[in-house]
């Protein structure tokens, strides 16, 4: 009876932080639970994308409808412009949840609260693992719920892609200090790094960049550590790997964004032909 209390008591000690980031997040996220949404016209041009894929998704266009076909006509390739995780996200959401009633807003909702929660985990785990205290750790994480960048991008700017990237930066940051400080090489923290930087990509490429300057000025701080972790052979193949992985899944998108960019063609932030204010 004692060995099966103490594991009890051992794990509603382990379970109260994420509880309390849970509470957290709805708290942040009150204003949800009321009907609609802020709007706007990037609130538009997502809530347009997302249903055209929840319509392409159930009627077997693998997300490819026929609104993404006649937008091509007006826009050369309007898929690039916004990078596609978010809205393909809550669209499968949208999808798998029809049955409860979830519709398109709802969809939305879901995906902001979800990630707002996992990115908030992922940072009491950073802090966790930083400062060796649950309590301090938990303070941090649930601090992390109320960023205020984020909850302006969601809540005011309906800038959906860049509130989900947010959510990938915890996840690359506790990924890298894993690879750096742990005392032996594990294959998580690189899946993490993978989920990480592959989301990040996908969801929005200019917090990505942002990300990346400040991960190469995190490796250079942590330099001697970097040099200890590129001594063991392991290092080599899971970055390898990673590195494989990441490209494979950003490449459907990236390439073809990129060859947008440099067609001359890509006229899709140009008032008079896109922009759906315009008459």
């Amino acid at each position: 009876m004692d060995k099966l209390k103490q594991q009890v008591i051992y794990w509603v000690k382990s379970s109260l932080p994420y509880i309390g980031i849970f509470v957290a997040t709805l708290m942040a996220c009150a204003i949800y639970f009321m009907p609609g949404l802020s709007g706007g016209d990037d609130q538009a041009a997502h809530l347009a994308y997302i249903q055209d894929l929840i319509f392409g998704l159930k009627h077997g266009f693998t997300g490819l409808s026929i609104g993404h076909r006649i937008m091509g006509i007006f826009g050369y390739n309007y898929q690039t412009f916004y990078a596609p995780f978010p809205q393909y996200f809550a669209a499968i959401v949208g999808v798998m949840f029809e049955y409860a009633g979830v519709t398109v807003l709802e969809a939305i909702k879901i995906t902001n609260i979800f990630f707002i929660f996992v990115s908030s985990v992922y940072a009491y785990l950073l802090a966790k693992r930083i400062t060796n205290s649950r309590p301090l750790a938990t303070v941090f994480g649930i601090a992390f719920v109320f960023f205020p960048y984020r909850l302006y991008c969601v809540f005011y700017r309906a800038a959906l892609s860049e509130s989900i990237a947010i959510a990938f930066i915890p996840i690359i940051f506790y990924a890298a200090y894993r690879i750096l400080h742990d005392e032996k090489p594990k294959v998580a923290p690189f899946v993490n790094m993978v989920i990480g930087v592959a989301g990040l990509v996908l969801s929005h490429p200019f917090t990505a960049l942002i990300t990346a300057t400040v991960l190469v000025v995190y490796i250079l701080a942590c330099l001697p550590r970097c040099l200890a972790a590129l001594k063991r052979i392991e290092t080599y193949i899971y970055s390898a790997i990673s590195l494989v992985l990441i490209l494979g899944l950003v490449a459907f998108w990236v390439f073809p964004m990129l060859s947008a960019l440099n067609s001359g063609y890509y006229r899709v932030s140009d008032d008079l032909v896109m922009w759906m204010n315009q008459e």
